[in-house]
């Protein structure tokens, strides 16, 4: 076995070996060429496109002078114990691919590069995991959010931020500086029709390289709902008679007691009727409200039902 500290700044070297007997004869001087394969790949970042059916995938080489003739991407979902699958292969002058009509909304998924040096021997970059969004609607149409850690980068992520679109607008940051480890709660506004979320995360002490997540996005139909009974005693609860709404882009309401007389209206979809009419209390008994109100595309919708007023 011959061990050689290579000066590895040269693309190649040569070595010589001449066999000594005992007696000292020199036999045969044995000559190879030797080519030093620096083959190393380094994956920059996998990213969730957008939409988000697509998979962007970097990679480089970490000595800008070894070459390979094909790359080929691997792929499995994230934390399973899958046989890594080549997705492609490309040619080696290219480093990045677009994987496309994947689904990224249920699962994260795993990422490598495969290569073959000169010595035809398999080289592997590090695995990448991309970030993966989830979430549902409470009771309030309140959206409740969490995601995966992005997992590839040698020092880790710098931040997290979470970016928001509202009614098929641009994307803006709604909160900075949050946590795969934390639920995040943010506040339903009715006059949101489509609601969408993507987390972007920074690469902590690296080339500022970004990841993008999965796009979750909420759809709302219009819809007002009303409650069957209020209760004005004061308590601090239901004391007035208020309806809740999603996507509802003008609003009315009005309130008729037994003999046909409107005795409220109103078109705050935020204001309750406090149970007075010509500055005096309205008496417990059943009333008839009627609500019209349209959609962002303008369509208009009509609910009547009746309310009981228990003191």
């Amino acid at each position: 076995q011959i061990v050689v500290d290579w000066d590895l700044l040269q693309d190649s070297g040569q070595l010589w070996v001449v066999e000594v007997s005992d007696q000292g004869c020199l036999g045969d001087t044995m000559h190879a060429n030797i080519v030093f394969d620096q083959l190393e790949l380094d994956l920059r970042n996998v990213s969730v496109g957008l939409p988000d059916d697509r998979m962007e995938i970097n990679w480089e080489l970490v000595d800008k002078r070894a070459s390979t003739s094909t790359f080929f991407i691997q792929k499995r979902v994230a934390n399973s114990s899958q046989e890594w699958t080549d997705v492609a292969a490309v040619s080696g002058n290219t480093f990045t691919y677009l994987e496309t009509n994947i689904y990224t909304d249920e699962t994260a998924f795993e990422y490598r590069i495969r290569a073959v040096n000169k010595c035809g021997t398999e080289v592997y970059s590090e695995m990448h995991t991309n970030i993966l969004l989830s979430g549902v609607q409470d009771e309030n149409f309140n959206s409740i959010l969490n995601f995966s850690n992005y997992l590839g980068w040698e020092n880790g992520v710098e931040y997290y931020d979470l970016f928001g679109s509202e009614n098929k607008g641009t994307y803006r940051i709604v909160e900075v500086g949050i946590s795969p480890l934390s639920t995040i709660t943010l506040a339903h506004d009715p006059r949101q029709y489509i609601k969408c979320f993507r987390v972007e995360g920074v690469e902590l002490d690296g080339d500022s390289t970004t990841s993008w997540s999965n796009e979750l996005c909420f759809y709302f139909s219009p819809e007002v709902i009303v409650p069957n009974a209020f209760t004005p005693n004061n308590d601090g609860l239901n004391d007035g008679f208020g309806v809740k709404g999603i996507a509802i882009k003008d609003f009315k309401m009005q309130v008729y007691n037994r003999w046909g007389e409107m005795i409220y209206e109103s078109e705050d979809l935020y204001e309750k009727w406090i149970p007075e009419y010509r500055n005096e209390d309205v008496q417990m008994g059943t009333y008839i409200y009627l609500i019209k109100y349209t959609d962002y595309q303008d369509k208009v919708y009509q609910k009547s039902g009746t309310i009981n007023l228990l003191r």
